[in-house]
């Protein structure tokens, strides 16, 4: 029967000259089979064998018409054009447009790309690729700093330039960034229509970081409700052009190392933690070569240097150190841990990033520039951080470095097969602690530090989960006769607290804000975060029948987050059923009163935790 290889079904294998037991054996097989630049014609007695044979069987036994795709054939004579050929794969494969071609992609071209924004859009709502690219610098850009604003917003001015001006497109040096104003070209309002033009003169890559960003920042639900596939057709055109543009053979540009950065926090947040470390993995190797790297105090950048490379630098560090983040993420799934890390452990010399040009205005040709001002002094990882003082992406880098210690250990842990001493990592659990009551005390903006408090509690849960099977199998008078159970007892309740009493802080942030925008500004690790609090409490209830209440109400109000949170991450989604599943909850049925709100469907009862009350609970 035929089987089909390759692009040709053969009804039968062939022998070593090509030829199907079926052929004329009188035939000579050099007329027969030869290679597509010889061959002149095919002789129709093997022609006429071949198709009866494919008559005659495949219908009966496979229920399919086998059809013959016969290749074109010139010269003086040519056989007719439905004369089957029998040809090798590998020739074929070697004349394929998509694996042989220069530029594979060549008909995707920016405008094309960034069309795929507006086809996005729900039915009823608008969308274009500029939303995208403010979308995430309002929502993702805070605490997961993969494109620099200053020098996107170059490139963006640059491409006006070249629109106003076709015969003398702008230079490549460096713009002057600390000077002060932008060309006069780019000062005039636009309408929105003339982003249009802009997408002619970009690049493909410049396209395809830009709808990475709109990934970035794109919700599971829709303005009307409606759920997206958010593994679609969108989310394949990214990703097979990232891998596309890695197997080139020249270097790697950057902008397919940021799309690989944006790529793997999408993927993680929705729930394929297996497949983000795949495209980190990636995404690292091409840096790398780039050689992309959050700098040392060893080799500060002098400060003489120009403004372009300066902010080159502040650029590979950001995106350094987004890529440390993604992977201490990455591996607090618990389908990760036994992965290898990415990236090395920090040394207590290596800098954090730069204080960014997080500006949210929006963006409007002609307010592109923005003057970076005076530098600041870079911070080494292992010095203290004012908090009050630093940005959120700083912050997030500081608390990344210290889950990613915690991550160590707990590898180390599993490796021995025996609990150590919580002594052993006391000085870490300090750090941890002295930074979350620093947020406490001086964050001034909840929303931007969710992913921060998210860390600090992944952090202790990190150090101390291990602990709770043991408790779990334990009395209350067993756990207070140890102190080992006792302090690891104080540290899970204290992380379980503290998330609770952050988010229902951060109803208030969002109570004064838009719905939608407070959808998209929930960090990742948020909804992970939630559901370990789901298994402390289901724990703790056990052990203390007379907290059983509160537990309860605390698992209600975690179950009430994560519906939200799945209005922005799928994760959350899968997580809600978990905790269904895992747990047996059920959920009782929510009154209009009780149901929760636009927010995060917490009641504001809990909020009565300080810093000094925090302190306490965790001693």
């Amino acid at each position: 029967p035929g089987v089909s290889v390759g692009m040709q079904p053969i009804s039968h294998a062939f022998t070593h000259t090509g030829l199907s037991p079926a052929s004329d054996a009188a035939t000579d097989s050099s007329s027969v089979f030869r290679s597509p630049d010889s061959r002149n014609g095919v002789p129709r007695s093997f022609g006429s064998a071949f198709s009866e044979r494919a008559c005659q069987k495949c219908p009966r036994r496979l229920g399919a018409t086998c059809v013959y795709l016969a290749e074109p054939v010139t010269g003086p004579g040519t056989a007719p054009p439905q004369a089957p050929l029998a040809s090798l794969p590998s020739q074929s494969l070697l004349r394929s447009e998509y694996l042989c071609a220069p530029d594979p992609l060549a008909e995707l071209t920016a405008p094309l790309i960034l069309s795929f924004v507006s086809a996005d859009a729900a039915p009823g709502e608008q969308s274009d690729w500029m939303d995208g690219v403010r979308a995430y610098y309002a929502c993702v850009h805070k605490w997961y700093s993969v494109v620099h604003r200053v020098l996107f917003d170059h490139r963006i001015d640059c491409l006006w330039a070249a629109v106003d001006s076709p015969a003398a497109p702008p230079s490549s040096s460096s713009p002057d960034f600390l000077g002060g104003s932008s060309s006069s070209s780019t000062t005039l309002r636009r309408d929105s229509a003339d982003w249009n033009v802009v997408a002619a003169n970009m690049s493909r890559e410049m396209a395809l970081l830009i709808l990475a960003m709109y990934l970035s920042a794109r919700t599971c639900s829709t303005q009307s409700g409606r759920n997206r596939d958010m593994f679609d057709n969108l989310y394949r055109v990214v990703r097979r052009a990232f891998t596309l543009g890695l197997c080139e053979p020249t270097l790697p540009k950057i902008e397919f190392v940021q799309i690989g950065a944006l790529l793997g926090l999408y993927e993680y947040g929705h729930g394929q933690s297996a497949v983000a470390y795949r495209t980190l993995s990636e995404t690292v190797a091409a840096a790398n070569v780039l050689g992309i790297r959050p700098g040392s105090a060893s080799d500060c950048v002098p400060e003489n240097i120009n403004g372009k490379s300066a902010l080159e630098q502040e650029q590979n560090s950001a995106l350094w150190w987004s890529s440390f983040i993604l992977d201490q993420l990455i591996h607090r799934d618990d389908a990760s841990t036994h992965l290898p890390f990415i990236l090395e452990t920090p040394e207590p010399g290596t800098l954090l990033p730069e204080p960014g040009h997080n500006l949210a205005g929006r963006l409007q040709p002609g307010s592109c520039y923005e003057s970076p001002g005076t530098a600041a002094q870079r911070l080494p990882v292992g010095a203290d951080l004012n908090v009050a003082s630093a940005e959120s992406f700083q912050i997030s880098a500081k608390i990344a470095s210290l889950l990613h210690r915690a991550l160590r250990h707990n590898n180390e842990t599993r490796q021995h097969g025996t609990l150590p001493p919580v002594a052993n990592f006391a000085p870490l659990d300090e750090e941890i602690r002295n930074m979350t009551l620093l947020l406490l005390k001086d964050a001034t903006d909840w929303r931007y530090a969710l992913d921060c408090f998210a860390m600090c509690c992944s952090a202790l849960f990190t150090l101390y989960l291990p602990f709770l099977p043991i408790i779990g199998s334990k009395t209350a008078a067993q756990i207070n006769e140890s102190t080992e159970l006792r302090t690891a007892l104080a540290a899970l309740r204290f992380a379980a607290q503290m998330s609770s009493d952050i988010t229902c802080k951060m109803n208030i942030e969002f109570s004064r804000s838009d719905q939608e925008l407070s959808c998209r500004e929930l960090a990742a690790l948020a909804a992970p975060t939630c559901y370990v609090v789901v298994e402390v409490y289901t724990t703790l209830r056990n052990i203390f029948p007379q907290e059983y209440q509160k537990c309860q109400d605390a698992i209600l109000d975690k179950y009430k987050s994560l519906k939200f949170f799945r209005c922005r991450w799928g994760i959350a989604g899968t997580l809600t059923t978990l905790v269904i599943l895992s747990y047996r909850y059920e959920p009782p049925p929510l009154s209009s009163a009780d149901s929760p709100s636009p927010l995060l469907g917490f009641s504001r009862a809990n909020s009565w935790l300080t810093p000094s009350t925090l302190f306490r609970c965790h001693r």
